[in-house]
């Protein structure tokens, strides 16, 4: 409902893990968010991005298994962005 009514009122940003972690699992599915994302600003994920995210990985923070998300969050920070969608 997000994506339908609000989206237009933001600027739009995905990483590359993002972009990677959409073209993964069924072909339909997969071309159909990689369509979604195709007016979104793609940023890199660069060295400092992985610093951080690695920083965020621990007992009592992210899990491990869950790296894909602490890069995501690391990236959102160092694109100033104000809302994390997931």
């Amino acid at each position: 409902q997000w994506w339908d009514l609000r989206r237009r009122g933001y600027e739009l940003i995905v990483s590359s893990a993002v972009e990677s972690e959409c073209e993964k699992g069924d072909r339909v599915a997969a071309s159909r968010r990689l369509e979604f994302m195709a007016e979104a600003t793609r940023i890199p994920t660069t060295s400092q991005t992985m610093e951080i995210a690695r920083t965020l990985i621990g007992p009592g923070r992210i899990p491990a298994k869950a790296e894909a998300d602490a890069i995501h969050i690391a990236a959102a920070v160092l694109s100033g962005c104000e809302y994390l969608l997931t």
